[in-house]
């Protein structure tokens, strides 16, 4: 009985665990501390000490992962804010050494199940918010307002007002991944009942990805619904499956068109198409600006510093000073990181910390199709994505967002699959 008691409030502090994802980075960090002691007592309880570490590879990768950062440190001039950034990535060392993943299909489907009702219930709450903001009464009349001029983007169902205090991409990235578990319980569910309500609520996710207006976000759902569309139904039923997301898909592409983040996108395109030097010279000083912040960053590194990094500690230092150097005044000033994870890796720990993270993708793309494991698969297509557009391990958020869902979707039990 002891067991059993242990392991349900083992398997509640997981689920709060991804529950609290989408809420805020604050309530993660309790929940990863209570999820913590509950892990270290299952594990005591269970004697599995630090045996389950080799029952999956990404264990030991993640944790060579961070270990290759935290060497850094020493020769990193600023110790200060590299123990600070050390500190934001301490979940990728502590979830794969002291939480255990050994879970039935049954509490797998809680957890999904939670963190779906978190991402939606957020999503709601802020649509809620937006709305309230955007209506006024005068004279006992309601009265509604798609578009403020108090707005950055003209609306505050857009962007940075809409989902505040997320940052728009992170959040888009706990939509689609819930979007991606709500559509896998549309496939396997035999209630019709079910479907329905899945299928509503993933609507309303795919609602939400466009109104945060992250690009990558944008991209990602581009990219995802597609695949989605080709998994949801057996061989059978997989042409039917593809029209409708072309459908979903023209549909979604057609409500971007009146979105101005999506905008910039189509217009920067365009202005590449005419070779319009001028304007081309006005988006990538601020709106695209990553576009010229890349190449800066990798030609003010020596050899030495691509071998081994400049060290964490003065990564941001290093970007400062070669946004300076090529006259980025807007990226100097506003302190910007590399807005590409793999760079950022490779600017702070050299090849060996881009050898490691390029190696927990490509395992994991590897291992998905190796079992099978479409949720994982469609999970690395919207990190990777977000990868190459957001330095996602810089923010706490981010470091548990990755590692808890990594773990989660690449342990042994997941699936009957064997790492």
């Amino acid at each position: 009985m002891k067991n059993i008691s242990l392991k349900t409030i083992y398997l509640f502090s997981l689920t709060l665990l991804a529950m609290s994802i989408p809420i805020h980075f604050r309530v993660s960090l309790y929940a990863l501390a209570f999820a913590l002691i509950m892990g270290i007592a299952y594990n005591i309880d269970k004697k599995i000490y630090f045996k389950g570490i080799l029952g999956n590879k990404f264990n030991i990768l993640l944790i060579l992962f961070w270990l290759i950062h935290f060497i850094s440190l020493l020769y990193s001039s600023d110790l200060t804010y590299g123990y600070n950034k050390i500190f934001r990535m301490i979940s990728i060392l502590i979830l794969p050494l002291f939480l255990a993943y050994d879970l039935d299909e049954d509490d797998r489907k809680r957890i999904k199940l939670a963190f779906i009702g978190s991402a939606t219930a957020v999503l709601f709450f802020f649509l809620l918010r937006a709305f309230y903001l955007s209506s006024t009464i005068e004279n006992g009349v309601l009265t509604f307002n798609f578009h403020s001029n108090n707005a950055s983007y003209g609306s505050l169902f857009y962007y940075q007002e809409f989902v505040k205090p997320h940052h728009p991409s992170y959040f888009a990235m706990y939509l689609t991944l819930a979007l991606v578990f709500a559509l896998e319980f549309v496939k396997l569910s035999k209630f019709i009942s079910t479907k329905i309500l899945l299928s509503a609520i993933s609507l309303l996710l795919i609602l939400g990805i466009i109104l945060t207006s992250s690009r990558a976000g944008l991209v990602t759902l581009i990219i995802i619904i597609p695949l989605i569309g080709l998994w949801l139904l057996n061989r059978r039923g997989q042409f039917i499956a593809f029209l409708s997301s072309v459908v979903i898909l023209s549909i979604t592409i057609y409500e971007l068109s009146d979105n101005p983040r999506f905008k910039t996108i189509i217009n920067y395109v365009n202005i590449l198409f005419d070779n319009n030097t001028q304007l081309k010279e006005e988006y990538e000083s601020q709106v695209m600006i990553r576009v010229k912040m890349w190449p800066v960053i990798l030609k003010d590194l020596n050899i030495d510093e691509v071998m081994f990094g400049v060290g964490i500690g003065d990564t941001n230092q290093r970007f400062i000073e070669a946004y300076k150097n090529h006259n980025l005044e807007y990226a100097a000033a506003t302190e910007l990181n590399a807005h590409n994870q793999f760079l950022q890796t490779l600017v702070s720990a050299g090849i060996l910390g881009l050898l490691f993270l390029s190696t927990i993708i490509g395992y994991g793309f590897w291992f998905a199709y190796k079992n099978r494991n479409m949720l994982l698969f469609l999970f690395l297509i919207i990190i990777s994505i977000n990868f190459m557009f957001e330095s996602v391990l810089e923010r706490v958020f981010g470091v548990i967002y990755f590692t808890f869902f990594l773990l989660f979707l690449t342990s042994k039990s997941y699936k009957g699959s064997k790492v």
